[in-house]
């Protein structure tokens, strides 16, 4: 299964990066592909808690239907996103690093249909916006 990863150290505890990431709705501070999310849930995000994401992808606007697999703050935040021909499997860890913390991002890629052709090259190019927004998100951090 074609995959990608990225990291970034963050000067801020695990818990303040791991709440931060996972309410979505900070993304569109960090991630400027995502456009608009719809039916998010009103209660806390928990396992099982899913919505809708809006994101631009080569200038078309595409729906992914993330879901929450995994909620462990500070440590472990998973979900899996389905647009349709393409399903990812994603998953943050954060690690104290002293004063700071490692986050890593992980996502695998599956195809469905023709869409298994490109899954690999979706991946690839996935992983340079991964760091990038890993970057901002860093930044985003640093400006609370």
């Amino acid at each position: 299964m074609p995959a990608a990863h990225a990291t970034i150290l963050v000067r801020r505890r695990p818990d303040e990066v791991f709440a931060f990431v996972a309410d979505a709705r900070n993304q569109w501070r960090w991630q400027p592909t995502l456009m608009r999310i719809e039916d998010f849930p009103h209660a806390a995000v928990q396992v099982g808690a899913s919505w809708l994401e809006v994101r631009n992808f080569n200038g078309r606007a595409r729906n992914l239907r993330i879901t929450v697999t995994e909620y462990r703050s500070p440590a472990a935040l998973g979900f899996t996103g389905d647009g349709g021909g393409i399903v990812v499997q994603g998953r943050f860890t954060f690690e104290p690093v002293g004063d700071a913390t490692r986050v890593t991002q992980h996502m695998d890629f599956r195809g469905r249909r023709l869409m298994m052709l490109l899954a690999p090259l979706i991946a690839r190019r996935s992983g340079d916006e991964m760091q990038d927004n890993l970057e901002r998100l860093r930044t985003a951090l640093n400006g609370l």
